[in-house]
């Protein structure tokens, strides 16, 4: 339950092993690197080759990026969202990940799918051009005119459309403007309009043609007829098709390369990673200084790995100064560590804070199985994280999750028969007295027969785990330095609640009712307590004394607290009583119909109680981790920090393993 104690790291070197340097630190991955001012920059070319050896890898990664997203079109495979959620990464071996960046050129590829990429992009655009050509000549292609061909200078040609209903009245306005030297042909009728293509003297004006009535169509004919340009668009559509699949095909030979160019994409990324930290340095003219942070266990580590690879570099490692906010990183037992989760979904303790990872883990697996109610439904909870682990082989934070759900699971298993709870009732309708007598066995407190004493344990639990708060707080407040402020603040306020607490327990047992008025007392000296250190900070006796009394009057928010766990008696209730329908409607359906019954019953039990454990898993998370946040953390934890992440190869398409 503790935040690791962290170094400042000086290392000093000569400006010819920073690049070796960096690389070792980043293959090592135990050093959180900081950005050195760069105060003077003497060696100012070595900067620039910098910047522009970092602008080659971006531009690299950049590449090979756009060349998998190309690929992704013609790939096969699709990622599930099983795959998405897990982020999950190829595994390669040091050997095959070291021959792919020896052997393969990634840039070639890269360029040879821009290139496709932009030939099919043309190829789209021709064909959308040659399609409207197309759906432009399809209207004509009866015509038989070649423009260009038969025409002769003293006449002119027109194409266009006429609604149907105007046709008598556009035929009568040419009879009179154009004095009978036209000639019109109705080429097709569709949709109410027609096509017409009007020949007329050269002498009239092309305006008396193209008159409201008239809607001029422009066509690419020119030797050829209409029939003909059309049979040369298709040919030309059949070209495109014809190099699409040929693209298509070279694009699904490149997907067999997609391995290679993900870990090309990473190496780049490495890359980049390292030189850019080697641009956060400080430099002289034959030095240069780089600075970072470890924790203490790793610092004999590190100073040992340093004096065989670099003997020559100078380091020196220092406590944080008051000033400085070193990173974060949790320290806790193997079996704690995936409840680092939830205490990461709050927030990073500050360095100067109590870590509460420890505290939480017991109480968020406790409150997890009291909400879920049902060893059966923890069972299911194993043997499906047990299932994901093995399948998909998750990284280290994505274990974390399975881990705190196997605990959790483990825990519901315990606490489900306590609360004789085993997919509902499901373990009545066994016929087997021995069965019945282990799980009567095994129930301690049955809320479906006793909700009141469901209650109050789930508020005794609550009590227990706001106290435990406070007393953090007041550990906290001793190690700063404050110890009368953890006497009185939070002092005070443990010797109320604990009064209390014993006067109600006191008030309701018989067999301790004697020792009621003494609870009492010290009831009441709890709250002069409270009333006479809480408002020593105000001006005054006056100001104190009503601070005290404001204070006391706030204690009113523990009592709403503590109720906020009865969510936990509800919760469980809930889950159990859906379950215990389930199984009264699957048993009823079994009797009667023989087999069809059994078939249906069968359904109705699977597919209800897995609908059940969704349903009840998600609110038993989510109210677990409110009983955190809102109820315990705020008693003593602030957060704010920030997490520890060492320099080492960031990869989004592979990890090497090996």
């Amino acid at each position: 339950m503790a935040v690791a104690r962290m170094r400042k790291v000086h290392i000093i070197a000569h400006l010819s092993r920073k690049a070796e340097l960096v690389a070792t630190l980043q293959e090592w991955s135990v050093l959180q690197l900081a950005v050195v001012p760069q105060k003077e920059r003497h060696q100012k070319s070595q900067t620039s080759a910098t910047v522009v050896s970092a602008s080659e890898s971006e531009a690299a990664q950049a590449d090979i990026g756009r060349a998998l997203a190309y690929l992704r079109r013609f790939d096969d495979y699709k990622e599930g969202l099983i795959d998405s959620f897990m982020g999950l990464k190829a595994g390669v071996s040091p050997e095959l990940d070291e021959q792919i960046r020896a052997g393969f050129d990634g840039r070639a590829a890269a360029q040879q799918t821009r290139e496709y990429d932009k030939r099919l992009t043309e190829i789209a655009s021709e064909r959308r051009q040659l399609q409207a050509e197309q759906s432009a000549l399809l209207a004509w292609s009866s015509l038989s005119v070649r423009l260009k061909a038969e025409l002769s200078g003293t006449v002119n040609i027109s194409f266009g459309t006429v609604a149907q209903k105007d046709m008598n009245a556009f035929l009568q306005r040419l009879d009179t403007q154009c004095q009978g030297l036209f000639h019109l042909e109705q080429v097709k009728v569709a949709s109410n309009k027609v096509n017409v293509a009007v020949v007329y003297h050269a002498s009239v004006s092309p305006a008396v043609i193209k008159e409201a009535m008239f809607t001029p169509t422009t066509l690419s004919t020119g030797e050829e007829t209409p029939a003909e340009a059309l049979s040369a668009v298709f040919h030309k559509l059949q070209a495109l098709d014809a190099e699409t699949q040929a693209i298509t095909a070279a694009s699904v030979l490149l997907v067999r390369d997609k391995l290679k160019l993900q870990v090309l994409y990473d190496h780049y990324g490495s890359l980049l990673q390292r030189e850019r930290a080697a641009a956060g340095t400080q430099d002289t003219r034959q030095t240069f200084w780089l600075e970072g942070w470890t924790d203490a266990d790793t610092e004999a580590r590190l100073t040992e790995l340093l004096a065989q690879r670099f003997p020559e570099v100078y380091v020196r490692f220092d406590d944080p100064q008051p000033n400085e906010k070193p990173p974060i990183k949790l320290k806790n037992v193997q079996l704690a560590r995936p409840f680092e989760l939830v205490t990461n979904m709050y927030g990073w303790p500050m360095y100067t804070e109590v870590d509460p990872t420890m505290a939480l883990a017991p109480f968020f697996g406790l409150f997890f199985a009291l909400a879920l109610g049902d060893a059966g439904y923890g069972l299911l909870v194993l043997a499906a994280c047990w299932w994901f682990m093995r399948k998909y082989k998750p990284d280290a934070v994505s274990s974390k999750f399975f881990h705190l759900f196997i605990i959790s699971g483990v825990i519901s298993v315990v606490v489900g028969f306590a609360v004789n709870g085993f997919f509902g009732n499901l373990l009545d309708y066994v016929p087997i007295e021995f069965v019945r007598q282990i799980r009567r066995s095994l129930v301690i407190i049955n809320p479906m027969t006793n909700p009141m004493g469901m209650m109050v344990f789930s508020i005794a639990l609550g009590v227990v785990h706001i106290l435990l708060g406070i007393c953090l707080k007041a550990f906290m407040t001793w190690k700063s330095g404050d110890k009368l402020g953890a006497l009185l603040d939070q002092g005070s306020w443990l010797f109320l609640l604990s009064s209390l607490v014993l006067l109600a327990v006191t008030s309701s047992v018989q067999g301790l009712s004697s020792y009621a008025s003494l609870t009492q007392y010290a009831s009441v000296l709890g709250a002069v307590l409270v009333v006479l250190t809480q408002g020593r900070s105000a001006k005054g006796i006056l100001g104190k004394f009503g601070l005290g009394l404001y204070a006391l009057y706030g204690g009113v928010g523990y009592f709403s607290d503590a109720l906020s766990y009865t969510r936990l008696m509800a919760l469980g209730m809930a889950s159990a009583v859906i379950a215990m329908v389930i199984n009264t409607i699957a048993m009823r359906m079994m009797m009667p119909i023989p087999v069809v019954g059994w078939i249906g019953a069968l359904l109705l039990l699977v597919g209800g109680h897995l609908f059940n454990l969704l349903l009840s898993g998600l609110g038993c998370f989510v109210h677990s981790a409110r009983l955190q946040f809102v109820e315990f953390f705020t008693k003593f934890f602030e957060g704010g920090g920030v997490p520890f992440k060492p320099f080492r190869r960031e990869s989004k398409f592979t990890v090497v393993r090996g």
